[in-house]
């Protein structure tokens, strides 16, 4: 039995703290599950000083944050 491996697209984005003005990377890569809006995406990879949490604005499970002074980063 083979395993077919199934191309999922990555989207490379910068990004920057609107506060401090540190800036980094993210990279979200599309699931195999699609929505009624289209491809669920999740990050897959950031670099710079931002880590993530869950997020506490519905409809996104997590958000990212600037490690330098706790501003959310918005897309």
């Amino acid at each position: 039995m083979s395993a077919i491996a199934q191309s999922r697209d990555q989207f490379f984005n910068t990004i920057a703290c609107a506060k401090c003005g540190q800036q980094g990377s993210e990279i979200w890569e599309e699931s195999a599950q699609n929505s009624s809006l289209g491809p669920d995406l999740h990050l897959i990879g950031r670099s710079g000083e931002f880590y993530e949490r869950l997020s506490k604005m519905a409809p996104h499970p997590i958000e990212v944050v600037c490690g330098h002074c706790g501003t959310v980063v918005t897309g």
